[in-house]
């Protein structure tokens, strides 16, 4: 969108995704919540932007405002970080299938730290799909592997990168503590090879909340061949007051829809996120705004639904039995929850909740 000509060049296109609402992506159900960061399209803007293309996208008077537009150059979107950590430099071949990769990383401080935000640079944008950046953490026993994957510290997918924690508040990196990535590579056709850093930026001084994530999944996943609506249930029940921040449902190619339902111990029910047409390439965090209190014994339910028919344009082969596994072929059923403890005015260490090992995105 460097100019008008370029945007009245692709006009025809333009009308064609806003009208399917394919653009702007974003696919929360609007009765349902609100987020930080919303990027849905008013009725009334996607109208007047639609009547403006049918009415042959008109010039307006005065100087074009888009050439005065400059992209942003700088290398780090959230500034020098105080820390870079580069993730081992691993080859990808040009072709054939590359099974998940789980490189560790020394940690070069000697002191604990609190992280206030993570971003994370690939070193080939062409062959990484996606990273997870977790703590190997020895002094959690044995939650050890299960911080070590499901991206505790952020992650990336094209499209996304920084992630900034909520505003006082962060997870803190022991001094004993390294880092333990999750990689998946997509060969492109050239053999290359990646070496992805992750920026961490840390605060001058304790924040006042430390910050949790649990995962809810299922590795035992089947879905039936030639099914249109498979559905399956995902649940966790917090046992301690906490204040919600944000919630991320995923699955594959034939994730069709997601919805994340509180049911309150007083037996009340609230749907704080409904996702009616699941996009695989757009992994989106959605974020509560305000943060949700969820008082203890309240139990968070993903219902999540996959399309295994031929109606799926994006199904790789409708005639097959999708069993869980790592390769976006496969399935998962997977939800993620950022979260802290409502009575907690001092951090303390940010052990984490979870499960067995797994993939994502």
């Amino acid at each position: 969108m460097t100019g008008y000509e370029m945007i009245r060049g692709f006009a025809p296109m333009i009308r064609e995704v806003v009208r399917t609402k394919r653009m702007p992506p974003w696919h929360a159900d609007p009765h349902y919540g609100s987020f930080i960061g919303e990027r849905s399209m008013s009725d009334e803007d996607a109208r007047m932007l639609v009547h403006w293309i049918e009415a042959g996208a008109p010039r307006g008077n005065g100087p074009d405002p888009l050439t005065a537009v400059r992209p942003n150059t700088t290398e780090w979107t959230l500034g020098k970080p105080d820390l870079i950590v580069e993730v081992p430099a691993f080859e990808v071949p040009a072709t054939g299938v590359v099974n998940y990769q789980y490189p560790r990383a020394a940690n070069p401080l000697g002191h604990d730290a609190w992280i206030r935000a993570v971003e994370i640079l690939p070193g080939n944008r062409s062959i990484v799909h996606h990273v997870l950046v977790g703590l190997d953490d020895p002094g959690n026993g044995s939650q050890r592997a299960i911080r070590g994957q499901i991206g505790e510290l952020g992650g990336y997918a094209p499209g996304k990168n920084a992630v900034p924690y909520p505003a006082d508040s962060g997870i803190l990196l022991r001094k004993e503590a390294g880092f333990r990535f999750q990689m998946h590579y997509t060969p492109n056709g050239k053999t290359a090879t990646d070496v992805t850093r992750v920026g961490l930026f840390f605060y001058d001084k304790p924040p006042r909340h430390a910050m949790h994530m649990t995962l809810m999944l299922d590795t035992t996943l089947s879905i039936p061949a030639n099914t249109k609506a498979y559905k399956a249930k995902l649940e966790h029940v917090f046992d301690r007051d906490i204040v919600l921040y944000s919630v991320l449902p995923h699955a594959h190619l034939r994730g069709r829809a997601a919805r994340f339902t509180a049911i309150y111990p007083d037996g009340r029910q609230e749907i704080l996120l409904s996702v009616p047409k699941y996009d695989f390439n757009w992994q989106t965090t959605y974020a509560l705004d305000p943060p949700k209190p969820i008082p203890a014994g309240t139990r968070i339910v993903l219902d999540m639904t996959w399309d295994n028919s031929a109606q799926n344009p994006a199904n790789p082969d409708p005639n097959r039995v999708v069993h869980w596994g790592e390769q976006t072929w496969d399935e998962m059923n997977v939800g993620w929850m950022r979260y802290r403890y409502a009575e907690e005015d001092e951090p303390g260490p940010s052990a984490q909740e979870g499960g067995s090992e797994v993939g994502s995105r």
